[in-house]
């Protein structure tokens, strides 16, 4: 009996020793913390992009601060999950990138999200201005995702540019200002500031027709230019300029006193100081303008928008109704006096406030073989005169526009007046 409950014994301790060396063999549970990707490459545009998590802990996500653009949901989990990493759209010419961090105890994985940019764009609406001799202004409008500026050429003082910079879309003003000479052109360059790696500009070439590009106006089967004689070889800027005074037969404009004119038609010489392709007027060819036509003359006061705010008349069918805006076919001749070669003073008023215009003719009176004038424009503050004239000893002759009459007298042919050139 007692060797029995021996045995008993051993065999009880047997079985605990082989338990206890069982349960030591079991593994312990680490923990565990996995994802499915490690890097995301997101186009330019939106978007969101899932992320499996695989653990046996709680975990949280971050983002770097800086990255405002990208955002993760949920903030945190436990166990498995799925996390989505959203992307706003890329606007910038640069790829950006962040990090997401996924934290589980001491573990942590992490997922660089690469997100592309769009391509640099620049571009203008315009890439030639072709603009008149007056003075003008463009607008030219800009497509671009960069910082640019916009600049003329540097020796160029006739056109401005504003503003001289922006970023993304925007629109540029190129102003012009009167040519008062021949035709003329510059570059308004567009240059981004920022593009990566690339030189982009885009190119806006600016053509400005010359004074000279005159069409004229045709009354009684004579084209007549619409404005005076500027610069030798150069019309006025305006319908209502007075433009320069000439002596008769000089080719520059200005007075000398002690100037002798030679003898011969003006018009048909080498120093009319008419633009190429026109001339001055033949006295026959001003009796049409203001003979034949003088119940068309209007004359107009100082001031008057309608008559480019200065004294003088429009001839033509329909003088009544012409404006600055609207001709209406009619020429406007300003009353511009005229300079005295000794005094060197400009006159345009007598003592009796009357208005002087002189404009010279081409050819000699042929009744008088003497100097013309094209016209000397003579009226009273109060309304026109109907009789009379100026007259002086020399040989040249004016007539006198006094709506609605004209007539020719006795002038002074050293004076210097103003031209109104008709087509050759």
């Amino acid at each position: 009996m007692k060797k029995q409950k021996l045995l008993l014994t051993a065999l009880v301790g047997l079985f605990a020793m082989a338990t206890v060396g069982a349960c030591s063999d079991d593994p312990v549970n680490e923990p565990v913390l996995t994802i499915d990707r490690s890097a995301i490459d997101a186009p330019v545009e939106a978007g969101s992009y899932p992320v499996a998590v695989t653990s046996n802990l709680s975990w949280t996500v971050a983002v770097d601060a800086a990255a405002t653009w990208c955002t993760v949901s949920p903030a945190s989990g436990e166990g498995n999950g799925t996390i989505a990493v959203a992307v706003m759209e890329n606007p910038a010419i640069t790829p950006r990138a962040a990090t997401v961090t996924i934290t589980a105890g001491t573990l942590a994985k992490t997922v660089i999200i690469t997100q592309a940019s769009e391509s640099p764009v620049l571009s203008v609406t315009e890439t030639v201005i072709n603009a008149a001799f007056t003075a003008s202004s463009y607008s030219v409008a800009v497509t671009s995702n960069l910082s640019w500026t916009a600049d003329v050429d540097a020796a160029t003082t006739w056109c401005t540019v504003l503003p001289a910079s922006g970023e993304g879309d925007g629109t540029i003003n190129v102003t012009l200002i009167v040519n008062p000479a021949d035709a003329r052109s510059t570059i308004v360059t567009v240059r981004a500031t920022n593009a990566p790696d690339v030189a982009l500009e885009k190119a806006v070439r600016v053509e400005q027709a010359s004074v000279n590009e005159e069409q004229g106006v045709t009354i009684a089967d004579i084209t007549w230019a619409t404005r005076n004689v500027s610069s030798a070889g150069y019309f006025a800027t305006s319908p209502g300029e007075s433009g320069k005074y000439y002596q008769y037969g000089r080719n520059e404009p200005g007075v000398e006193a002690s100037y002798t004119p030679a003898a011969g038609a003006w018009s048909q010489s080498a120093t009319d100081p008419c633009p190429a392709g026109w001339r001055l007027p033949t006295e026959a060819e001003i009796l049409k303008l203001t003979g034949d036509h003088h119940m068309t003359i209007s004359w107009r006061a100082s001031g008057d928008a309608d008559n480019y705010g200065v004294e003088g008349i429009w001839c033509g069918d329909n003088a009544a109704a012409a404006t600055a805006a609207d001709p209406k076919g009619c020429v406007f001749l300003p009353a511009a006096g005229y300079i005295d070669p000794v005094t060197g003073e400009t006159i345009y008023l007598d003592d009796d406030g009357v208005w002087y215009g002189y404009y010279y003719a081409g050819t000699e009176n042929e009744d008088l073989s003497m100097y013309g004038y094209m016209g000397y424009l003579y009226l009273t503050i109060g309304g026109p005169l109907t009789k009379g004239g100026v007259y002086f000893p020399e040989v040249s002759t004016y007539f006198i526009i006094c709506p609605p009459m004209a007539w020719f007298g006795m002038g002074d042919r050293y004076i210097a007046s103003t031209l109104r050139c008709v087509k050759r």
